[in-house]
């Protein structure tokens, strides 16, 4: 099948996007990881709830076992909220407290150090931190230890899916219905997996008609609407991209993640909308 070269480059920045998404830091990557040059120290990672409602970033709690300057043991820990593969983390050290029966509540917690990491897959990791009180500073090259349970992310060379299936994106948003038009659905959808891409909209409950599509301010296509149902009692229409849109819809030749999607009616008229999450 021939392919534009608009959409032949378009294509391949969607994938060259879709890899960024590959090894976003998940619940998989929660477990243990260590530098083997370094003896008796580590890190532990638990990778918890959604960081908020939008999007798929994630608070991660974080344990470091290592050393202080003087060679004793010490454990700091610390949370932070996760940027696709990186995770920024300030350390807390605690002192001055007791195991049980004696005084429980620690006398003090430190700020001791930022810690970032960054995962370039499923089995590996950087993690440079910076010593606060004197500015020095260090780079641990990290490799799991264990990992929770059967949870396990996907590498690009992988050949085997975990329950995390990271190589596959799936966003959509309900669009919302302008005044004097609240009866009127409508949703947009992406989906991204392997090395195929596809993006429709599919709106319901207005009058019979043809609607235009606008993705980021662009006019994309045009939607017609028609009676739907056993009576006829309702009215939907859908229009489909995808990067073999040459036999299935239109081709897909933009990326609509973050984009302002509207449907526009035969007055100009905009009828439903949504801002596409990123």
């Amino acid at each position: 099948m021939k392919h534009s070269v608009k959409t032949v480059f378009a294509l391949a920045a969607l994938l060259l996007c879709a890899s960024a998404y590959a090894h976003r830091i998940t619940p998989a990557h929660s477990g243990s990881w260590f530098d083997p040059d370094f003896d008796k120290q580590g890190f532990v990672l638990e990778v918890l709830g959604k960081a908020n409602d939008q999007g798929p970033e994630r608070t991660v709690l974080v344990y470091w076992f290592t050393f202080d300057n003087d060679g004793n043991p010490i454990w700091l820990a610390g949370v932070g909220d996760t940027e696709k593969n990186r995770l920024t983390v300030t350390v807390q050290r605690t002192s001055g407290g007791a195991r049980p029966p004696g005084m429980v509540i620690a006398a003090s917690m430190q700020d001791w150090a930022t810690v970032t990491f960054e995962f370039n897959n499923c089995k590996g990791a950087t993690a440079d931190f910076e010593i606060l009180d004197d500015g020095s500073t260090g780079t641990y090259n990290l490799m799991r230890l264990t990992k929770i349970g059967d949870s396990d992310c996907k590498d690009d060379n992988d050949d085997e899916d975990g329950p995390d299936d990271e190589n596959e994106v799936k966003v959509a948003v309900d669009l919302i219905p302008s005044a004097g038009f609240e009866d009127a659905r409508g949703e947009a959808a992406f989906k991204m997996e392997e090395d195929e891409a596809s993006f429709k909209v599919e709106i319901k409950n207005l009058e019979p008609g043809e609607y235009t599509l606008f993705v980021g301010g662009v006019e994309r296509g045009t939607i017609v609407v028609k009676p739907h149902g056993e009576n006829g009692q309702s009215t939907r229409g859908k229009i489909s991209f995808s990067d073999e849109g040459e036999d299935d819809g239109h081709p897909l030749d933009f990326d609509p993640r973050g984009m302002a999607i509207e449907v526009a009616n035969g007055d100009g008229v905009i009828v439903l909308s949504a801002d596409f999450p990123e």
